[in-house]
Formats: structure tokens, C-alpha cells, sequence
């Protein structure tokens, strides 16, 4: 398991869990930062070439969210990762999300992190995403929380 996230579950318990039951594998469905619905209808309206590829840098993606919010008065997001549990036949045995609330910052802030991390004011840090250490981020990751959830409810499985 990726030490980052040691402090958020008994690894040695997930690891056995997953043993026993190894056809079953955790899917990431859904992470991505929400904006208000005005916001991001801004955001769906942007023309074609001010859309960057999948696999545009972070930097690019940044400059294109902050030139697509500058007006925006309400700038409150969220993290949000949503996780499920599926059998080899795709039944859905298990479900969780997390997510992380938010602002949407006017400029960068901090070099720490990806993605939207330097844009985004944690509203339980008090402080940037892109300034806080990874231990502060592990313990109020919107992935994190999913995981959580996800182990907690691990013995409940449909």
C-alpha cells in the first residue's frame, strides 16, 4: 500500500482483506473538483480553443481555470472522489465518497502538490492545498475520506 496513505488505514488489515477476496478491486468512478453551477456552466460555455487536451500540464490547466473564473464572485468548490467495489460480473458491492470543501483562490498559492492544488483554499486547513504538507492533505483528502469510508464498510459488503 502507498505509505501516503498508511496514516489513514491499518494497511496490514486492508492488504488481508484484499487477499481473501482478491477479485474484487477498489474503482476510482468519479475525482474531480466541483465548481458553483454558474461557474461551471462558465466553464462549459469556454470556446473550443481555449479547451486543453487531457493531458495538458497543470500549469496550462491552472492559467485556463483562472482565466475562466476571474469574474466569478461565488468561488466555493469541493474535491469530491467517489469509490466502488465491484464483483467480476460488475454487480456493485460497495460504495463511498469523500469530499473536501473549498475555495476557488484568484491566483496560485503554494507549490506543493497537482492539479488544482495551488488554486485551492481548504477551508479545514484554514490554508492553500498547494502550501500544506502531504500529512495535512492525508488527513482531509477527498480520496482519503472515500477510503476510509470504503474500509469501514468493508464487513457490510452487498
Amino acid at each position: 500500500m502507498d505509505s501516503a496513505f498508511d496514516s489513514l488505514v491499518d494497511a496490514d488489515a486492508l492488504e488481508a482483506e484484499l487477499e481473501e477476496c482478491s477479485e474484487l478491486l477498489p474503482e476510482v468512478l468519479w475525482d474531480e473538483l466541483e465548481l458553483p453551477e454558474e461557474a461551471a456552466s462558465s466553464l462549459d460555455e469556454a470556446e473550443e480553443p481555449d479547451v486543453l487536451p487531457e493531458e495538458a500540464p497543470d500549469e496550462d490547466n491552472n492559467k485556463l481555470m483562472l482565466q475562466t473564473m476571474k469574474f466569478q464572485v461565488k468561488r466555493t468548490c469541493r474535491f469530491r472522489c467517489a469509490l466502488a467495489v465491484a464483483a467480476p460480473n460488475g454487480k456493485i458491492l460497495l460504495e463511498s465518497d469523500g469530499i473536501c470543501d473549498g475555495m476557488l483562490l484568484h491566483e496560485p498559492l503554494g507549490t506543493e502538490g497537482f492539479g488544482y492544488d495551488p488554486l485551492f483554499w481548504s477551508t479545514e486547513l484554514h490554508k492553500g492545498m498547494g502550501e500544506a504538507t502531504m500529512q495535512e492533505k492525508n488527513k482531509i483528502s477527498h480520496r482519503g475520506k472515500a477510503i476510509k469510508k470504503l474500509v469501514a464498510n468493508w464487513g457490510k459488503m452487498k
